[in-house]
């Protein structure tokens, strides 16, 4: 062992030699630190009204990055809850085009994940281009003017107000971006990360989505997410929201719950004790203790010290994330 020391320093000591008789300069150890900036995840949900004859509710999703200052990149994307009458209480109406048929552990599709089979536009392309025409524009602006868009050249209209509502979903997220929830004296986790300016990264917007038909409720649970390319998280954020559905003597269908999302009512969703935090904060030390590890090591069953709530939901949203990602330029 002490031989193969003293060959390793007489090399290190003889490569010093050759290089002070012109062979190569050792790199310079005074060399600048890389720029760097600091990035976060936003999320945001708007439910639109409830189609009682149809059974159908629209939930809009929107998920931002930004740098601090500018937005990088937005997704957006529309849930349809599709559900009928059934014997003693409403169920989900399997003849629906929203209701899923294929995807495991889905209780419905976007819009976007069923792309021609949605039947807007020319091919069934025409959701998909307008999303990425307000996509486009909310890369262009700045957290302050990202709150005030109010038109998206190019976008089509048909069948409901994706620009309202889409815009709206998209503002939101970028509003949770830089706004922490301090409550009872406990503020939200900080889910920054610091990344070199310039570096490459992805960004997605992922859900999962599950109907309990005990109690007639859908949950939607979506997660936007920053991830390196080869899957380790840099930032992530979480958002979950629940939509119960009622019928009466006649079956005629009401809903009510979804328009305050769990991170949006805080301490007012009421799970926390002395012992257990509120949701809320649970999601956000979820998202936190998630980062930098790689999306492909996640299970159903990842655990994070600090989260005592069932956590399939979230990891089947941030994979999903993950899976329909987009390159950004930090």
């Amino acid at each position: 062992m002490k031989k193969s020391k003293l060959l390793v320093i007489s090399a290190l000591a003889l490569s010093g030699v050759l290089a002070s008789c012109g062979g190569s300069k050792p790199a310079n150890s005074s060399q600048e630190p890389a720029e760097k900036v600091t990035v976060r995840t936003g999320v945001g949900m708007v439910k639109s009204s409830f189609n009682a004859a149809k059974g159908e509710l629209s939930t809009y999703i929107g998920g931002a990055v930004t740098d601090g200052t500018n937005v990088k990149a937005t997704q957006v994307d529309c849930l349809v809850i599709a559900v009928k009458a059934g014997e003693t209480a409403p169920t989900l109406n399997s003849e629906s085009k929203y209701v899923n048929k294929a995807v495991e552990g889905q209780a419905i599709i976007s819009k976007l994940d069923l792309g021609a089979d949605y039947g807007m536009g020319e091919g069934g392309t025409g959701y998909k281009t307008n999303c990425d025409a307000i996509n486009t524009l909310f890369a262009t602006k700045t957290i302050a003017e990202a709150a005030n868009v109010t038109e998206v050249e190019g976008v089509r209209i048909v069948g409901n107000d994706l620009i309202a509502s889409g815009k709206e979903a998209i503002a939101y997220s970028v509003k949770d971006v830089i706004t922490s929830k301090p409550q009872d004296g406990k503020a939200a986790v900080d889910n920054s990360a610091q990344v070199e300016k310039g570096s490459k990264l992805y960004f997605g917007l992922g859900y999962s989505t599950s109907f309990s038909a005990k109690k007639a409720q859908m949950d939607i649970t979506i997660f936007s997410g920053l991830f390196k390319e080869d899957g380790t998280i840099v930032s992530g954020r979480l958002d979950v929201s629940q939509y119960k559905f009622a019928q009466d003597a006649e079956k005629v269908l009401t809903t009510s719950g979804g328009d305050l999302s769990k991170q949006e009512l805080g301490t007012d969703y009421h799970m926390g004790t002395d012992k257990i935090d509120e949701v809320y904060v649970q999601m956000d030390v979820y998202t936190k203790g998630l980062q930098g590890m790689k999306v492909a090591e996640l299970t159903a069953d990842t655990e994070i010290s600090g989260c005592t709530v069932s956590t399939g939901a979230y990891v089947a949203a941030a994979k999903d994330a993950f899976a329909k990602k987009v390159q950004v330029t930090a």
